[in-house]
């Protein structure tokens, strides 16, 4: 079971700041990313109307089954590109006066069934503070998502028996902190220098495109993501913003 003080000891560290893209080539990689995923759902939706046409005469040969299998694999590649087109959406900042400590009770409520059926235990260790934030309700819940998503696929590809994600919060140097502690895989030191860049990722299935967008949303309200991992034992990614 991990504990934060391990994370204190051998493991890697990387504080995630400016990339090699600034912000008006990651809008350019925005806009040309959204459109190429159009032009390929396109061409996809044609195909899967003559399938369906074709599906009854395929079944009459005894190969209805193939019209299925290709139906099925049509509505995952469709999926995959919604969730891109999801995450490429431009971001319109609404601030408003957030409680941290809210927030992330209902994101343990998200995620509480999922954690249940893949055996994943969820711990919360808030701070006795009403830690206050301005920033976008939505787009902190669409940072503290991604990262939780992360550290569920860290724990499942590590096949741990009992997995582990702990949600702490606290004040340090006039800052809130947000820290998110998983048991999982980790991640070698050339992952973690690559993480939050536009397009990469060690996912079969990722768009490498969701992590990209955490990082620009918090340094939009002057914040920064550090990340500390130790393959094979897990990860903490912590992150910082003002005070209100």
């Amino acid at each position: 079971m991990i504990r934060t003080n391990d994370f204190q000891r051998e493991s890697l560290t990387i504080e995630i700041g400016e990339t090699n893209l600034d912000k008006e080539q990651l809008f350019d990689v925005r806009k040309h990313a959204a459109g190429l995923a159009h032009e390929i759902r396109n061409p996809l939706t044609t195909i899967k109307g003559f399938l369906e046409l074709l599906k009854p005469s395929l079944s009459e040969m005894g190969r209805g089954e193939y019209a299925e299998i290709a139906l099925d694999e049509i509505d995952r590649v469709n999926d995959i590109i919604n969730q891109f087109l999801n995450d490429m959406k431009p971001i319109h900042h609404k601030k408003e006066l957030l409680s941290l400590n809210e927030q992330l009770m209902a994101l343990v409520k998200f995620f509480e069934s999922e954690s249940k059926v893949k055996n994943i235990q969820l711990h919360t260790h808030l701070s006795e503070e009403n830690i206050q934030v301005y920033i976008d309700k939505n787009e902190l819940k669409q940072v503290l998502i991604n990262l939780v998503k992360n550290a569920i696929e860290a724990i499942e590809e590590s096949d741990n028996p009992a997995g582990y994600i702990d949600i702490r919060t606290e004040i340090k140097d006039h800052q809130a902190f947000i820290h998110i502690i998983d048991n999982g895989c980790g991640m070698s030191y050339d992952t973690i220098n690559q993480l939050f860049m536009p397009f990469y990722t060690t996912k079969t299935m990722g768009t490498g495109i969701g992590l990209a967008v955490c990082k620009e949303i918090i340094d939009h309200y002057q914040g920064h993501i550090s990340i500390s991992t130790d393959q094979n034992k897990g990860s903490k990614v912590s992150i910082a913003l003002p005070l209100h």
